[in-house]
Protein backbone atom coordinates (compact mmCIF):
# COMPACT_ATOMS: atom_id res chain seq x y z
CA UNK A 1 0.00 0.00 0.00
CA UNK A 2 1.48 3.26 -1.26
CA UNK A 3 1.22 6.32 1.60
CA UNK A 4 -0.02 9.83 0.07
CA UNK A 5 -0.04 12.75 2.56
CA UNK A 6 -3.16 14.79 2.53
CA UNK A 7 -2.32 18.44 3.01
CA UNK A 8 -4.72 20.11 5.62
CA UNK A 9 -4.40 23.66 4.88
CA UNK A 10 -8.03 24.85 5.84
CA UNK A 11 -8.90 28.74 6.59
CA UNK A 12 -11.62 30.25 6.57
CA UNK A 13 -11.72 32.97 3.74
CA UNK A 14 -12.31 36.69 3.77
CA UNK A 15 -15.28 36.92 1.47
CA UNK A 16 -17.82 34.79 2.13
CA UNK A 17 -20.16 33.69 -0.48
CA UNK A 18 -18.48 32.18 -4.06
CA UNK A 19 -20.30 33.46 -6.57
CA UNK A 20 -20.10 31.13 -9.70
CA UNK A 21 -17.05 29.38 -7.95
CA UNK A 22 -17.11 25.28 -6.86
CA UNK A 23 -18.79 24.02 -3.60
CA UNK A 24 -18.72 20.80 -2.23
CA UNK A 25 -21.85 20.01 -1.42
CA UNK A 26 -20.91 16.93 0.67
CA UNK A 27 -17.52 14.94 1.22
CA UNK A 28 -16.77 10.99 0.50
CA UNK A 29 -13.91 8.86 1.20
CA UNK A 30 -10.94 9.47 -0.30
CA UNK A 31 -10.51 5.60 -1.61
CA UNK A 32 -12.66 3.96 -4.19
CA UNK A 33 -11.82 1.12 -5.35
CA UNK A 34 -8.19 0.20 -6.65
CA UNK A 35 -8.02 4.09 -7.29
CA UNK A 36 -7.91 7.37 -4.97
CA UNK A 37 -10.77 9.79 -5.26
CA UNK A 38 -11.52 13.57 -4.91
CA UNK A 39 -13.01 14.14 -1.68
CA UNK A 40 -15.54 16.63 -2.97
CA UNK A 41 -16.08 18.66 -5.88
CA UNK A 42 -13.09 20.97 -6.39
CA UNK A 43 -10.82 23.01 -8.35
CA UNK A 44 -7.08 21.72 -9.46
CA UNK A 45 -4.44 24.76 -7.71
CA UNK A 46 -1.82 22.67 -8.27
CA UNK A 47 -0.32 20.05 -10.46
CA UNK A 48 2.54 18.07 -9.42
CA UNK A 49 2.15 17.43 -6.93
CA UNK A 50 -1.60 17.37 -7.18
CA UNK A 51 -3.26 19.48 -5.08
CA UNK A 52 -7.15 20.10 -5.09
CA UNK A 53 -9.05 22.95 -3.34
CA UNK A 54 -12.61 22.38 -1.60
CA UNK A 55 -14.97 25.22 -0.34
CA UNK A 56 -17.53 24.00 2.09
CA UNK A 57 -19.71 26.41 4.31
CA UNK A 58 -19.44 25.18 7.94
CA UNK A 59 -21.92 26.90 9.92
CA UNK A 60 -21.50 30.58 9.94
CA UNK A 61 -18.06 30.07 7.99
CA UNK A 62 -17.25 29.53 4.11
CA UNK A 63 -13.70 27.09 4.59
CA UNK A 64 -10.90 26.55 2.18
CA UNK A 65 -9.69 23.25 2.05
CA UNK A 66 -6.71 22.28 0.25
CA UNK A 67 -5.82 18.20 -0.22
CA UNK A 68 -2.41 17.69 -1.95
CA UNK A 69 -1.38 13.99 -2.78
CA UNK A 70 1.82 13.16 -3.63
CA UNK A 71 1.95 12.07 -7.03
CA UNK A 72 0.94 13.54 -10.47
CA UNK A 73 -2.67 15.16 -11.19
CA UNK A 74 -4.74 13.05 -14.22
CA UNK A 75 -4.05 13.40 -17.48
CA UNK A 76 -5.11 17.13 -18.91
CA UNK A 77 -5.74 18.71 -15.38
CA UNK A 78 -4.03 22.20 -15.44
CA UNK A 79 -4.34 24.37 -12.62
CA UNK A 80 -8.46 25.78 -12.95
CA UNK A 81 -9.51 22.36 -13.31
CA UNK A 82 -13.05 21.42 -12.03
CA UNK A 83 -12.76 18.12 -9.99
CA UNK A 84 -16.16 16.10 -9.03
CA UNK A 85 -16.70 14.42 -5.88
CA UNK A 86 -15.84 10.72 -6.26
CA UNK A 87 -13.88 11.44 -9.47
CA UNK A 88 -10.76 8.89 -9.95
CA UNK A 89 -7.72 10.87 -9.49
CA UNK A 90 -5.16 7.91 -9.75
CA UNK A 91 -5.05 4.42 -11.09
CA UNK A 92 -3.84 2.32 -8.04
CA UNK A 93 -4.91 2.07 -4.62
CA UNK A 94 -3.42 4.38 -2.03
CA UNK A 95 -3.58 5.47 1.63
CA UNK A 96 -4.39 8.56 3.09
CA UNK A 97 -3.73 10.47 5.94
CA UNK A 98 -4.17 14.22 8.07
CA UNK A 99 -1.55 15.33 10.24
CA UNK A 100 -2.39 15.79 13.89
CA UNK A 101 -4.23 11.93 13.65
CA UNK A 102 -7.46 13.04 11.63
CA UNK A 103 -8.54 10.58 9.41
CA UNK A 104 -9.91 10.83 5.96
CA UNK A 105 -12.84 8.58 6.34
CA UNK A 106 -14.01 10.55 9.67
CA UNK A 107 -14.10 13.62 8.15
CA UNK A 108 -16.10 12.48 4.89
CA UNK A 109 -18.23 10.91 7.63
CA UNK A 110 -18.90 14.20 10.04
CA UNK A 111 -19.51 15.69 6.34
CA UNK A 112 -21.76 13.79 4.13
CA UNK A 113 -23.86 16.00 3.54
CA UNK A 114 -23.61 20.42 3.13
CA UNK A 115 -25.83 22.77 2.50
CA UNK A 116 -24.33 25.39 -0.09
CA UNK A 117 -25.34 28.69 0.59
CA UNK A 118 -24.68 30.57 -2.97
CA UNK A 119 -26.99 28.33 -4.58
CA UNK A 120 -29.82 29.16 -2.46
CA UNK A 121 -32.50 31.20 -4.41
CA UNK A 122 -32.79 33.81 -1.17
CA UNK A 123 -30.04 33.91 1.40
CA UNK A 124 -29.95 36.89 4.04
CA UNK A 125 -26.55 37.25 5.58
CA UNK A 126 -25.86 39.42 8.96
CA UNK A 127 -22.57 40.22 9.41
CA UNK A 128 -22.70 41.28 13.23
CA UNK A 129 -19.31 43.27 13.18
CA UNK A 130 -20.20 45.55 10.52
CA UNK A 131 -24.35 45.96 11.63
CA UNK A 132 -25.58 44.85 7.92
CA UNK A 133 -27.74 42.76 6.37
CA UNK A 134 -27.06 41.14 2.92
CA UNK A 135 -29.81 39.59 1.07
CA UNK A 136 -28.50 37.47 -2.31
CA UNK A 137 -30.68 35.93 -4.91
CA UNK A 138 -28.79 33.01 -6.30
CA UNK A 139 -25.98 33.93 -5.13
CA UNK A 140 -25.59 37.67 -5.86
CA UNK A 141 -26.13 40.78 -3.81
CA UNK A 142 -29.20 42.24 -4.51
CA UNK A 143 -29.51 44.69 -1.46
CA UNK A 144 -27.66 45.88 2.00
CA UNK A 145 -29.48 47.07 4.81
CA UNK A 146 -28.46 48.25 8.65
CA UNK A 147 -29.55 46.04 11.47
CA UNK A 148 -28.90 45.94 15.14
CA UNK A 149 -29.13 43.64 17.93
CA UNK A 150 -28.48 42.37 21.38
CA UNK A 151 -27.84 44.12 24.03
CA UNK A 152 -24.50 41.91 24.96
CA UNK A 153 -21.45 41.51 22.23
CA UNK A 154 -20.81 38.21 21.68
CA UNK A 155 -22.32 34.77 20.26
CA UNK A 156 -25.28 33.62 22.17
CA UNK A 157 -24.59 30.49 24.32
CA UNK A 158 -27.38 30.19 26.62
CA UNK A 159 -31.02 31.51 28.09
CA UNK A 160 -31.08 35.04 28.78
CA UNK A 161 -27.40 35.77 27.88
CA UNK A 162 -29.22 38.73 25.80
CA UNK A 163 -26.93 38.13 22.94
CA UNK A 164 -27.34 37.08 19.13
CA UNK A 165 -26.01 33.68 18.70
CA UNK A 166 -23.72 33.26 15.44
CA UNK A 167 -24.60 30.23 12.53
CA UNK A 168 -26.65 28.39 9.87
CA UNK A 169 -30.13 28.83 10.55
CA UNK A 170 -33.95 29.34 8.32
CA UNK A 171 -36.71 31.19 8.62
CA UNK A 172 -39.52 28.87 10.26
CA UNK A 173 -42.00 31.39 11.11
CA UNK A 174 -43.37 34.81 10.30
CA UNK A 175 -46.12 36.98 11.26
CA UNK A 176 -47.07 40.79 10.60
CA UNK A 177 -49.68 43.13 12.08
CA UNK A 178 -50.82 43.54 16.13
CA UNK A 179 -48.76 41.02 18.59
CA UNK A 180 -49.81 40.08 22.12
CA UNK A 181 -48.04 40.65 24.96
CA UNK A 182 -46.20 43.83 26.97
CA UNK A 183 -43.99 43.94 24.91
CA UNK A 184 -45.64 44.06 21.13
CA UNK A 185 -45.24 47.03 20.26
CA UNK A 186 -41.59 46.56 19.85
CA UNK A 187 -41.79 44.14 17.20
CA UNK A 188 -42.58 47.25 14.76
CA UNK A 189 -45.32 45.52 13.23
CA UNK A 190 -43.10 42.44 11.40
CA UNK A 191 -41.60 39.01 12.76
CA UNK A 192 -39.46 36.69 10.97
CA UNK A 193 -38.39 33.79 13.27
CA UNK A 194 -35.17 31.36 12.70
CA UNK A 195 -35.33 27.86 14.07
CA UNK A 196 -32.14 28.86 16.71
CA UNK A 197 -30.56 26.70 17.85
CA UNK A 198 -29.36 24.85 15.41
CA UNK A 199 -26.79 21.79 15.35
CA UNK A 200 -24.07 23.47 15.79
CA UNK A 201 -25.66 24.91 18.80
CA UNK A 202 -26.74 21.80 19.98
CA UNK A 203 -23.12 20.01 19.71
CA UNK A 204 -21.82 22.30 21.67
CA UNK A 205 -24.70 22.58 24.44
CA UNK A 206 -24.23 18.91 24.24
CA UNK A 207 -20.15 19.34 25.47
CA UNK A 208 -21.41 21.33 27.90
CA UNK A 209 -24.00 19.57 29.75
CA UNK A 210 -26.43 21.66 28.97
CA UNK A 211 -28.17 19.31 26.81
CA UNK A 212 -28.69 15.51 27.18
CA UNK A 213 -27.80 13.33 23.79
CA UNK A 214 -31.95 12.72 23.08
CA UNK A 215 -32.21 16.45 22.66
CA UNK A 216 -29.18 17.56 20.62
CA UNK A 217 -29.77 14.99 17.88
CA UNK A 218 -33.28 16.25 18.13
CA UNK A 219 -32.35 19.61 17.65
CA UNK A 220 -30.24 18.45 14.48
CA UNK A 221 -32.99 16.60 12.47
CA UNK A 222 -35.02 19.20 12.94
CA UNK A 223 -32.76 21.88 11.53
CA UNK A 224 -31.63 19.76 8.65
CA UNK A 225 -35.17 19.85 7.79
CA UNK A 226 -35.19 23.48 8.11
CA UNK A 227 -38.19 22.97 10.51
CA UNK A 228 -38.33 24.33 14.40
CA UNK A 229 -36.21 23.55 17.09
CA UNK A 230 -36.66 22.66 20.66
CA UNK A 231 -37.08 26.05 22.25
CA UNK A 232 -37.40 24.97 25.42
CA UNK A 233 -33.77 23.99 26.56
CA UNK A 234 -31.04 25.95 28.46
CA UNK A 235 -29.54 27.46 25.08
CA UNK A 236 -32.16 29.61 25.00
CA UNK A 237 -35.15 30.21 21.79
CA UNK A 238 -37.31 33.02 20.35
CA UNK A 239 -34.59 34.69 17.82
CA UNK A 240 -35.42 36.42 14.53
CA UNK A 241 -36.19 39.39 12.47
CA UNK A 242 -38.02 42.43 13.72
CA UNK A 243 -38.80 45.96 13.63
CA UNK A 244 -38.99 48.59 16.41
CA UNK A 245 -41.27 50.86 18.03
CA UNK A 246 -39.74 53.55 17.18
CA UNK A 247 -37.03 54.75 14.60
CA UNK A 248 -33.34 54.15 16.13
CA UNK A 249 -29.96 55.52 15.80
CA UNK A 250 -28.17 53.63 13.58
CA UNK A 251 -25.16 54.86 16.06
CA UNK A 252 -27.05 52.60 18.87
CA UNK A 253 -27.55 49.32 17.42
CA UNK A 254 -27.67 46.93 20.84
CA UNK A 255 -31.41 47.24 21.57
CA UNK A 256 -32.56 43.67 21.80
CA UNK A 257 -32.38 40.72 23.60
CA UNK A 258 -30.57 38.65 21.41
CA UNK A 259 -32.95 39.44 17.92
CA UNK A 260 -32.08 41.23 14.85
CA UNK A 261 -34.01 44.96 14.90
CA UNK A 262 -33.91 46.45 11.40
CA UNK A 263 -35.36 49.61 10.47
CA UNK A 264 -39.29 49.27 10.06
CA UNK A 265 -39.17 50.75 6.68
CA UNK A 266 -36.64 47.87 5.98
CA UNK A 267 -38.64 44.65 7.05
CA UNK A 268 -41.62 46.21 5.93
CA UNK A 269 -40.04 46.07 2.23
CA UNK A 270 -38.58 42.52 3.00
CA UNK A 271 -41.24 40.92 4.55
CA UNK A 272 -43.28 39.42 2.08
CA UNK A 273 -40.07 38.18 -0.35
CA UNK A 274 -39.16 35.96 2.49
CA UNK A 275 -40.34 32.84 2.48
CA UNK A 276 -40.63 30.41 5.46
CA UNK A 277 -37.44 27.98 4.88
CA UNK A 278 -35.07 30.71 3.42
CA UNK A 279 -31.70 30.23 4.89
CA UNK A 280 -30.43 32.81 7.19
CA UNK A 281 -26.28 33.08 7.69
CA UNK A 282 -25.34 35.30 11.08
CA UNK A 283 -21.71 35.99 11.15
Amino acid sequence: MSSVGLLWMGAIAAGFIEPGGVVADGFVSPVCGLATCAMADGVVQQVRPLVVRHVYYDNADRVELDVGYAGPGPAASPVGTKVKKGQRLFGRRVTVSLPNGAAPDAFARAHPKLFVPPAEPLLLVVDKDAYTLSVYNHGKLAKTLRIGYGQEKGDKTVRGDNRTPRGMYFVVQKHRGAFDGPYAAYFGGHWMKVNYPNAADAARGLREGLLDKAEAQAIARNWEKRALTDQTTRLGSGIGFHGWIEDWADDDPHLTWGCIVMHNQDIRALFDTVPVGTMVIVR
